[in-house]
Formats: structure tokens, sequence, C-alpha cells
């Protein structure tokens, strides 16, 4: 959703989980908006790597979300 959400000012998009679980691993959900994608690759997060590799988990923990 980042990368469809790129540029675009004032939109977001939240995935939430409501147990706490998400697969193996501990992660519930995470947040993005339109500037989140140019953000990451700022911070050297590799966000097309992340997708391509199906680990945007590593991305957005890097980051703190």
């Amino acid at each position: 959703m980042a990368l469809k959400l790129r540029g675009e000012p004032g939109a977001a998009f939240l995935a939430a989980g409501t147990d706490g679980r998400d697969g193996p691993t501990a992660a519930a959900g995470a947040m993005v908006d339109g500037s989140t994608w140019d953000e990451a690759e700022r911070r050297g997060l590799q966000p097309a790597r992340a997708l391509a590799e199906f680990d945007a988990g590593r991305v957005l923990s890097r980051w703190g979300c």
C-alpha cells in the first residue's frame, strides 16, 4: 500500500489484526501513508527489495512501526 499511496498527500492505510498474531510473526499490522515509501528509501531501508521478498515487516520494524 505504501507504493500505491506514494506521493498522495493526506492518503493513509491501516492494516490491523485483532489478536496480536499475524502468521508466524509478532506483527499485528502497520500504518503507511503517501510519504512512507520515499521516506523508507531515504533511510536506506530498500522497500522495493522488501516487497519483492514479501518482507515488509523488515522495513517497518527497522523504522520502529
